[in-house]
Parts: structure tokens; sequence; C-alpha cells
């Protein structure tokens, strides 16, 4: 035992003495905690307001364009009387919108113009969609004598479904729980594949330097591979440990200095079902903005569970990949590493490629399979880990990890002796 916490300190000196290590252990946080003020940082669309000017030659549009606070429709005469409008910088005018006379009773074109920006999508958006309704409320007015009112009536006219929890009432959010599961999952894997390489590559020049044959006159073949793979991995945990102590600090920063914001953004915790709290929860949620709605969505989670989650995974990971790195290592071929890192990865990356179907039935066949198989299960536990994982499924897979990792230990010490021993004789 002592011979293999020698080793273990000797791997975690030599890693945290390289400066990526506490680069990388600096700018992890930092972006974290980017992503999670930039629904603050950047200010919503609608605090900005755009004018449109409309050209219309035709007559069917004049004075039908509907305004809102967001969005100003305008009428002008010409469009030369438009782009002079457009030109003085004082005039904060977005866009034209010009509906040319055709000889046909049915206009079928109409030219959006800008200078220098184009207008954002959702503005293009608006435009197509009115032109769209004005034309379809003349035709259904004057051919089947059906109002815009009732018209608009039929096609407004839907149930909203809205996704809670029974218990606490909160909204499901998916698509934030989505891109959580996916920034997870590829975090761990980015981390296995950065400290798994570096286990391949540090046995790999021990083995050509010979310096193995040295510290295996001292120590057995499984010693120096569980010194290797744990002493790397003592520096995963502690620059793990550095992301969350620096991200905590962020985001409780953040919380601070936008605490109105937060209080916002809290989500629903009681059903309201009729009357009066009924009606105040509906007319709340539908003031929110998307930022509100994203940052009510990272409230939902269970953060210190999924930090706590993700660790345990990154470890397990971590180590019965190390150990399939070290064994790839020690062997003949070992110094081709880059073909065999991303070779020994595949199981990870193919899970991450199907993290889609995963995430759209986190509780389907395919997903418990990709939990409970130890290769895959440290991508695809993280994948559901946002949506919710069955205790037993949690257990059955870190069990099988940890059987995985000691078969693979007790492999890659083989292969380190045998392929030690060969190179002495050659």
């Amino acid at each position: 035992m002592k011979k293999t916490l020698i080793i273990i300190g000797r791997e975690l000196r030599t890693r945290l003495r390289r400066p990526m290590f506490w680069v990388v252990a600096a700018l992890v946080p930092a972006a974290l905690v980017l992503l999670y003020a930039l629904p603050l940082i950047i200010p919503d669309p609608a605090e900005k307001q755009h004018t449109v000017l409309v050209v219309d030659e035709t007559g069917l549009f004049e004075g039908a364009f509907s305004s809102t606070e967001r969005l100003v429709y305008r009428s002008a005469p010409t469009m030369a009387y438009a782009a002079k409008l457009m030109a003085d910088p004082q005039g904060h005018i977005t866009a034209a919108v010009f509906i040319p006379a055709r000889d046909v009773s049915i206009p079928h074109d109409a030219f959006l113009y800008y200078r220098t920006t184009p207008p954002p999508a959702w503005l293009q958006a608006d435009v197509a969609e009115q032109l769209h309704t004005i034309l379809r409320n003349n035709i259904l007015l004057d051919v089947y004598n059906i109002s815009p009112a009732d018209y608009h009536l039929l096609q407004t006219t839907r149930v909203k479904v809205r996704t809670q929890d029974i218990e606490s009432g909160r909204e499901a959010h998916t698509a934030v729980r989505t891109a959580t599961g996916a920034a997870l999952a590829a975090l761990a894997v980015l981390a296995v594949l950065l400290f798994g390489g570096s286990v391949l590559r540090g046995v790999a020049e021990e083995k050509t330097s010979r310096i193995a044959e040295l510290t295996l006159s001292s120590a057995s073949p499984l010693q120096l591979m569980a010194g290797k793979v744990a002493g790397i991995g003592v520096a995963g945990v502690l620059q793990f440990l550095v992301w969350v102590l620096l991200a905590g600090g962020g985001m409780a920063a953040v919380r601070t200095i936008w605490a109105d914001r937060f209080a916002n953004a809290a989500p629903t915790t009681l059903i309201a079902t009729k009357g009066v709290e009924a009606t105040a929860q509906l007319e709340n949620a539908q003031t929110l903005t998307q930022s509100d709605l994203l940052l009510g969505g990272l409230e939902a989670l269970n953060m210190p569970l999924i930090a706590i989650m993700f660790l345990i995974y990154f470890v397990l990971g971590y180590l019965l990949y190390a150990t399939l790195y070290a064994g790839a290592g020690a062997s003949r071929h070992g110094g081709e590493t880059t073909g065999t890192v991303l070779l020994i990865a595949l199981p990870l990356i193919a899970t991450l490629l199907l993290g889609p179907a995963v995430m759209a039935a986190p509780s389907g066949a395919l997903a418990v399979t990709l939990t409970l198989f130890p290769l895959t299960a440290p991508a695809a536990a993280l994948l559901r880990l946002p949506f919710g994982i069955a205790m037993w499924q949690v257990a059955a897979s870190l069990l099988l990890m940890i059987a995985a990792l000691a078969s693979a230990l007790v492999l890659a010490a083989k292969t380190y002796r045998r392929n030690i021993l060969s190179t002495q004789k050659g």
C-alpha cells in the first residue's frame, strides 16, 4: 500500500506542476458562471422597439397591419419616401415592406427592405405572417363571408398543455433539462478523454524510457497501474472540486446581484385548478420572458444532487477508462496515442450521439440499457440525470462499473508486466 501511495503522490505532483491544469481549472467554472448569467446579461429582444414602414401599391393592406409594443407598423406613400426615412439616423426605421401592384387581383410577392443591418428573424416572420393573415381574411370575408374575428376564434381555440409534477406543481422545463443533461455528459466525456489520454501517454512514455523496468523492481504491476490511475484521478477530482467551489461562488454572486430577477422567475409550487388563484397563476405565466422561463428551469433542478452524482459518475468513469488507457499504453502499440484514445472512447462518443434519443425517452429501454452497460454508463446516466433515474438503476450501474474497473485493472497489470518482461528479454 505504501508503494502505491508513493506512486499516487508522484503522479499528482506531476499534474499539479503543469500550468494547463490550473488554466482549465479556472476556465471551466468561468464558462459555467457565464452561461448561468447569460439570460440576465443579454437584454430581452422585446425591450427594443422596431418600426417598419408599409408601402402598399395594391391597397389591400392599407392600415391592416397590427402594431404591438415591440413592433410598430407605419404607412408610407412611396418607396422613395421610405428610403429617405430609413437613411435618417434619427428616424429609427428598421425596415420597409413594399407590396407592388400587379395585373392580378391577388398579389403573390412582397419585398422587405433594410439598410445595413438585416432585421431580426422574428420581425421577418411577423411581416410574412401579417401579410398572409390580411390576404387570407380578405378572401374569407369576400368569398365565404367569414369574418376575421370568427376565423381567429377558430384558430386560437385550443388547450395549452402545461407539464407539471403532481406533488410540487413545478413545471417540467424539458428544454432546460435536456440542455443540462447534454452539458453534463459532454463535460464528463471531455474530462475522461483528457485525463485518460494522460494515463495512456504516461504509461507509454515510461515503457519506452525503461522507467517501468526500474519501478517494477520495487513495486508490482498492479501497484503501478493502481498508483498511476489513482494519482491522475486524484488530480481530476481536485480539479472538479475547484470547479464546484468557483462555479458555486460565481453562481451565488449572480443570484445576489440579480435577486429580483430570480424572485420573478421562481417556479410555481402550487397547482391552482379554478377561481382567482388559477387566473392569477395563468396571467403571471403569460408575462414571463424567455429569460425568466430559463431561470425558472434552472431553479427547478436539484443542483446539489446533480453535483454529487456528477462527481460519482465522473470518478468511476475516469477510473474505468483510465485503466483501459493504461492497458493500451502498456501494450506493444501503446505509442499510437491519438487513434487509441478515440478507439477506446467510442462507447462514450456513441452515447453522446444517441443523446437525443436517450433524452426523448429517459426511462426507455435504450436509456436503461446504456445506463447499465459500464462503458456507456458515465455518459448515459448524466444525460438522464436532470430527468430523474430510478435508484435501482443507479445502484446497478455503479456496481457494474466497479466490477468492470476491477477486471480492467487486473488485465492492465498483466499486460504491463508481460510487455515489460518481453522488452527486457529483447
